[in-house]
């Protein structure tokens, strides 16, 4: 992978960006219209979920949550990992049918769990160096960094949720974040999207920064994303020039209710750095602003639920308020190498000093 984009690569992304049509990069009206289509592509998958598992409702109740249906496909789901059960206190699902079970994945026994020891366990290191960003591939320099190589799971999440219940700690949480803010995710535990290696969805900027606090990470800037999910050769989707749909998760069609997948599902579509998901699944926020003033963030990589905006491209900057919570919505967490480095060697330290 060469370090610097050659003019004729930068000449190439041009030409190519010219013919596409360009997005709004902030307008209110961008903002309404997205929000918009999002909310009505949610009611129309919704209705065609609902419509199907009416006519297909079993007869006879069962004590298991509800699985989505999946693809007939390489990436269709496969069975729950061994050891999981769904909580005891599991509720049955309003509108859907009679065997369905809202399940809280943060319930459980014990004490407070903690965040992983090492917090670069699943994660890709980006070297530093120059990549063509955005719609005309500016030339942009940045330092190394880690970022996750998976979208957060609900597994994940759901540490943090348990912890934050347990203990009421907000310490990491955003100064601004509302009174009696518990960042429990819009739905969460709802059956047709409920699965521990999915990526949690339904949450907004303070519950992306709180966990992303709690596990000492932070959440990458919209040029670190855009790195991790192109590369340095400026091209437009993570797998290569040409758009295939069968390489991301970009919702539900007409005999194909699909809805969110596994993490670590899809590796044909992984990114040059081996990030997975970057287009598709669940959208991310990123710690940038589209318009700061107006508390408008950048969001990254569409969702499951907006496939009528595809191809889906790694340039399109998607905006959201601070308390936008869709079921689309997820993240993914970064972390400096530099700093890493530097905290690595003062653990070293204080280890042999012991």
């Amino acid at each position: 992978m060469p370090d610097q984009p050659s003019a004729e690569a930068t000449a190439r992304r041009k030409s190519g960006r010219r013919r596409m049509e360009k997005v709004s990069d902030g307008a209110p009206t961008a903002m309404l219209a997205l929000m918009s289509a999002l909310a009505l592509s949610g009611a129309l998958t919704a209705w065609y979920l609902n419509s199907k598992t009416a006519r297909e409702a079993p007869t006879t109740a069962s004590t298991q949550p509800a699985v989505s249906t999946q693809p007939a496909s390489p990436h269709a789901l496969q069975p729950e990992p061994s050891g999981w059960q769904p909580p005891s206190s599991a509720s049955p699902a309003a509108g859907l049918p009679g065997d369905a079970r809202w399940v809280d994945l943060a319930e459980g026994d014990g004490p407070p769990p903690s965040p992983p020891e090492d917090r670069t366990a699943n994660m890709v290191l980006i070297p530093a160096g120059k990549f063509l960003y955005g719609e005309e591939s500016q030339e942009v320099d940045l330092p190394a960094f880690y970022i996750d190589r998976c979208e957060v799971s609900q597994a994940e999440y759901a540490q943090f949720l348990r912890y934050v219940r347990l203990t009421g700690n907000h310490s990491r949480c955003r100064a601004d974040e509302p009174p009696n803010k518990d960042h429990t995710p819009l739905n969460w535990g709802r059956p047709d999207i409920t699965d521990p290696r999915y990526p949690v969805v339904g949450v907004d900027y303070w519950d992306v920064w709180a966990y992303a606090g709690w596990v000492g990470k932070r959440l990458p800037t919209e040029e670190e994303w855009e790195k991790a999910a192109r590369g340095t050769d400026g091209r437009l989707y993570p797998w290569g020039e040409e758009w295939d749909e069968r390489l991301c998760n970009w919702g539900p069609t007409p005999g194909n209710p699909r809805t969110l997948l596994p993490v670590d599902s899809m590796p044909d579509g992984k990114s040059p750095f081996g990030c997975l998901h970057m287009l598709g699944n669940a959208a991310e926020w990123t710690g940038s602003f589209i318009d700061e003033p107006r508390h408008v963030h950048c969001g990254r990589g569409y969702c499951w639920r907006i496939g009528h905006m595809i191809p889906y491209r790694t340039t399109y900057r998607m905006p959201g308020p601070t308390n936008l919570r869709d079921e689309g919505s997820g993240l993914r967490c970064a972390l400096d190498a530099e700093g890493e480095k530097l905290e690595r060697a003062d653990r070293a330290e204080k280890k042999t000093d012991g």
